[in-house]
């Protein structure tokens, strides 16, 4: 285990952390940014980000897809 900014992490999750973009999103963040529901599909399926990640802004991949215009992501 590793510790980031005060929380325990394994590596799956540090993988996961280090794949973010600028912003910290993950590919699970895109996907519903980009209201690509075949590959938030696929990403949720690989079980290598938690659907509780959040951004730099804090926010996970539900509280955007509560904001964008297809609420078929925050369905999912």
């Amino acid at each position: 285990m590793k510790y980031f900014a005060h929380s325990k992490i394994n590596s799956e999750s540090a993988q996961a952390l280090f794949s973010t973009n600028p912003d910290g999103n993950s590919p699970v963040h895109e996907a519903v940014k980009q209201n690509n529901l075949d590959k938030l599909k696929s990403e949720i399926k690989t079980g290598k980000y938690s659907l509780n990640e959040v951004n730099f802004h804090r926010e996970t991949a539900l509280d955007l897809a509560i904001k964008s215009t297809n609420p078929q992501s925050a369905k999912m």
